[in-house]
Order: C-alpha cells, then sequence, then structure tokens
C-alpha cells in the first residue's frame, strides 16, 4: 500500500485504529479491542510512525491505550535491553511506543552493551551513555506528548541532563531499578519519580534507605516465553552431530568464569563423545589475541556470532545441557541469562551465588570451589531422568508464573493506577 503524503498516512492510520488494527511496520497488523477515536486524537510523530495525542480507553478489559516512552538500551547484549525488549514488546501491541536508546557509538564502550539487531521504526538513538557523566538527551524525551516516561537503569545516563529537563515533562515517570548498590552519581536521587519497580525484596530493602515505601513496586524481571522445540531440527540447522552430549554457553564474560566447565569438560573427555560448544559475541580478532585455556581445552568448539533470540533458541535446544558462566557477585544481582532462557526446555546448570538465590529446583546449582559437586551435577542431569524431568517441570512453571505477557501487563495495571490519579486531581 502506498501513501503519497503523511496526511494519507495519517487517515489510513485513524482507519486501522477504529477497526481495532495497529500497524506494526513490516506488514504486521495485530488486531485488538475497538476504540472509538476522532481525527483530532490521531498524529504522527516525529520518527512518522502512529502516535496518540491523548490516552484512550479500550472498552474489553478497561485498560487505557497508553502512551509510552522509555530511556533504556534496546537491541544490545545486556540484561537492562533484555528487560526492556521483553515487556516493552508486548506494550507495543496495544499502545504507542517510543524507545529511546543509546548510540551505537556511546555503546561501544562498555563491555557487554553491543548492539545485536536493526532498530524498530520506534527507536531513537537519543542519549549519550555515560555511566553520569555529561552527555546529550534527545529533546524528544521531554515533549509532551505521552502519558509515560520509563527510565531503565539510570545509572547508564547523562544524568545531570536529565536533571535538567525532568521539570518539563509532564508524563508519570516510573524507574526500573536494574543497578546493584545505590549509585553515589550527583543528581541520581535529585530525580522525583512517581514509582520506582525493582525485581524482588532485596533491592525493596536497598531503596528504602532513599525512597519512602509506598513509591517502591515489586515487578520481577520476566521470563522469555516457553518454546521447547526439537533437538533433532536445531542440531541440523546449526550443523552439528546428532550423536554426541553437547554443553552448551553464550554470552561475553570474562573468560575467567569458564575456568570450572573448561576443567568439567576435560574429565569428561576421558568418558563421554561430548562438544562444548560456546558463543560469544566478542570479534574473534580480539579472541585471537588473548591467551586462554580455551585455545587448548578439550573438545571444545567457538563459535563468533550474536544471535537474536530466535537462533539462540535453535542453539538451546540442540544442547543437553545449558551451562551458565557467572562468577559469584555480593552484590544484590539477577541472572537475566537464566530468565532470558529458561523456557527452552533444556536443563540450566549456574554456580550457586546471588544471581539464583531466589531460584529453587528450576535451575542446577553447585557449589562454588567444589567442582567434584559441578561434576555430579552435570552428570546426574545428563542420566539421571526423573532429575531431569523434575527440573524441567520446575522451569516450565517459573516461566508461566512470570512470562512477559503477564510481567508486561503488571507494568499497565500500575501506569494506568498513576493516569489516573493524575486525571482525578
Amino acid at each position: 500500500m502506498a501513501f503519497r503524503t503523511r496526511v494519507d498516512l495519517q487517515n489510513q492510520a485513524i482507519g486501522w485504529l477504529r477497526k481495532g488494527c495497529r500497524s506494526l511496520g513490516g506488514g504486521t497488523v495485530v488486531r485488538f479491542p475497538r476504540i472509538r477515536m476522532s481525527s483530532g486524537e490521531c498524529r504522527l510523530n516525529r520518527i512518522g510512525t502512529l502516535g496518540l495525542t491523548r490516552p484512550l480507553c479500550c472498552p474489553k478489559n478497561g485498560i487505557r491505550v497508553m502512551r509510552i516512552k522509555m530511556l533504556t538500551t534496546w537491541n544490545a547484549t545486556d540484561g537492562t535491553s533484555l528487560h526492556a525488549e521483553l515487556v516493552a514488546r508486548e506494550w507495543v501491541k496495544t499502545n504507542s511506543l517510543t524507545v529511546f536508546a543509546p548510540t551505537l557509538e556511546s555503546m561501544k564502550k562498555y563491555w557487554s552493551h553491543l548492539s545485536i539487531r536493526a532498530d524498530e521504526d520506534f527507536v531513537i538513538r537519543g542519549f549519550e551513555q555515560t555511566w553520569g557523566k555529561p552527555g546529550w538527551i534527545d529533546e524528544g524525551v521531554a515533549a509532551d506528548d505521552c502519558d509515560v516516561l520509563v527510565v531503565e537503569a539510570l545509572d547508564r545516563m547523562p544524568v545531570r541532563k536529565l536533571v535538567e529537563v525532568f521539570p518539563s515533562i509532564k508524563a508519570k515517570k516510573v524507574q526500573v531499578i536494574h543497578e546493584w548498590t545505590l549509585p553515589d552519581i550527583p543528581g541520581y536521587f535529585d530525580l522525583n519519580f512517581d514509582a520506582i519497580v525493582c525485581f524482588d525484596h532485596r533491592y525493596r530493602t536497598m531503596l528504602l534507605e532513599k525512597h519512602p515505601l509506598e513509591k517502591i513496586h515489586i515487578i520481577p524481571y520476566p521470563c522469555h516465553p516457553e518454546s521447547q522445540g526439537s533437538k533433532q531440527r536445531a542440531r541440523k540447522i546449526l550443523g552439528l552431530p546428532d550423536d554426541k552430549i553437547i554443553l552448551f554457553s553464550f554470552g561475553r564474560q570474562p573468560l575467567f568464569e569458564y575456568d570450572d566447565y573448561l576443567w568439567l569438560v576435560d574429565e569428561f573427555a576421558r568418558e563421554m563423545d561430548l562438544i562444548y560448544l560456546v558463543i560469544r559475541s566478542d570479534d574473534e580478532e580480539y579472541f585471537d589475541n588473548v591467551n586462554h585455556k580455551f585455545k587448548t581445552a578439550s573438545c571444545c568448539e567457538l563459535r563468533f556470532e550474536r544471535p537474536d533470540i530466535d537462533r539462540l533458541y535453535d542453539y538451546l535446544h540442540a544442547a543437553d545441557v545449558h551451562l551458565i558462566a557467572k562468577a559469584p557477585s555480593d552484590n544484590i544481582v539477577v541472572s537475566s541469562t537464566v530468565l532470558q532462557s529458561l523456557g527452552s526446555g533444556t536443563p540450566a546448570v549456574i554456580i550457586d551465588s546471588r544471581y539464583v538465590e531466589l531460584h529453587g529446583d528450576e535451575v542446577i546449582k553447585y557449589r562454588p570451589g567444589d567442582r567434584a559437586h559441578l561434576r555430579s551435577q552435570v552428570l546426574r542431569v545428563l542420566k539421571d531422568e526423573v532429575f531431569r524431568r523434575k527440573t524441567l517441570e520446575g522451569a516450565r512453571k517459573y516461566v508461566n508464573e512470570n512470562d512477559a505477557m503477564k510481567i508486561s501487563r503488571r507494568f499497565l495495571e500500575l501506569f494506568q493506577s498513576l493516569t489516573q490519579k493524575k486525571d482525578n486531581r
């Protein structure tokens, strides 16, 4: 369908909304309950996608169609980006969304924050990731064209610039905490958010040092929805053998975090036919200049790529065990890798630490510094079908309780409660 002018496009968009449809770009149309609206309630935003000039009510479920802006990493190899994508890709199905993400140049300065795919048309590379140092923010962040502004991982942003523009932002402001300690960044606690969202009670206890209880809301980190697949099909797609045990890791962790697993593979190589498949998002040239055990490890196959979620799940489906490389931390942390992969139907093994202290049978933990325990745990999941089945049942239950659709809905309910308070004044 061709549009001669922006007015043509706007008129067609209004028609879609009246019919209960919303274009997400690329020819995809998602249907939702019909909404009564006039042409004055719809406009095109600054990046040429559909925006709403005021919140609309969806009569079927009573949830408003919200105009949401986000400041967050996006399409990147880090847990903040994953969180934002899991919830916001649900929001955009029935709401107006604009994402302001850091510039690619500023992302490259930091260890894990690499781009993994092209941006959607609702994404603006609209701020400089500076970790609290001076920087710029797109003027569209402060424009009066949204109901809610969501800020994820504030400590990565040019905080002083936000302090300048915050008073002019009329939308309700929601902070999502990824920080594992209270940051010592000038201006960080000068920003008056209407609500602060954290993942569990550990974060809330930390935040009570600075914020009143009524402002803090616990909404768990979401899981990627359950998506199990055929091991045989996945191995064929990825060019992997059918007749070998495959242990799998992915990420961009410091290389020492793989040491336990490299030891384990050397041990297992004496008694079973296996591959330790490791996906790294580094450039191969960087890796070639590093002196590490990977270069002499038995049965280890390294691949250098940044897989999107579908390809990542192909790797997980192909594997017998997912070995999550994560060194213990004394901070308040969650493992986005666990939550990203738990729905794959492949059992996950990880060192017992604060990353998984709130997890139960859905993950397989081994004691820090106890490689014999690691060996016994992996052998058990490979050979004990009852134990394996119990682990996967626990994972399925956890994912179903915390999948992205349910968690995104909890955010929308919070947004609605905040905007209703505003309307009632």
